[in-house]
């Protein structure tokens, strides 16, 4: 499988060659939503890199906080205003955290330590 870096450059050098949306999703292999997209970002930010904004975003709040409950996925997503798939992408691949989930166990006495 391609990169999606080199996707996008793939697109963007083929419609600035003049070619059509629907011809170079069916040369690639992809949808027409993926060129639209590719095409869109470009148009808007003038280059087809990576956008950092989220990330650099939770890592800042995950910094902040890093144990509390305050970090669960659906907080982050919803404070992100990305979806929970999205937030759980951005802190597993890109910060490389794992999931977890906080377990209540029963308070061990001294008695039942030994």
């Amino acid at each position: 499988m391609k990169s999606l870096k080199n996707l996008r450059d793939a697109i963007i050098r083929a419609h600035e060659r003049g070619k059509k949306q629907v011809e170079i999703a069916e040369f690639l292999g992809i949808s027409t939503s993926t060129v639209n997209d590719a095409i869109k970002r470009y148009k808007e930010s003038g280059n087809n890199e990576d956008q950092k904004g989220n990330v650099q975003c939770a890592r800042g709040m995950i910094k902040r906080n890093p144990t509390t409950r305050a970090n669960s996925t659906r907080k982050l997503a919803k404070k992100l205003d990305v979806s929970e798939a999205s937030a759980r992408r951005i802190l597993k691949k890109d910060l490389n955290l794992k999931p977890f989930k906080f377990q209540k166990r029963q308070k061990l006495n001294a008695q039942a330590k030994l």
